[in-house]
């Protein structure tokens, strides 16, 4: 694929920037990036049990959460 625009000095700043964010995309697809995640029974189990509380409403609020854990 070709893209031609006209670069002027009003628009040269957001080009540049738009060919090197195309560029990062790119580089990332191209990257072949892969990350194996080992779930046991206790990580299961805990998934499953917030899926439920969370099911029947019975969640926290974030105030509550940074009270207890911070």
């Amino acid at each position: 694929m070709t893209l031609q625009v006209q670069i002027s000095d009003q628009n040269k700043e957001q080009i540049i920037n738009a060919i090197k964010l195309i560029k990062g995309v790119k580089s990332i697809q191209n990257a072949n990036i892969t990350k194996e995640v080992i779930e046991t029974k206790a990580d299961r189990k805990a998934w499953l049990k917030a899926r439920k509380d969370l099911e029947k409403g019975e969640t926290i609020s974030l105030e509550e959460l940074e009270r207890k854990y911070l």
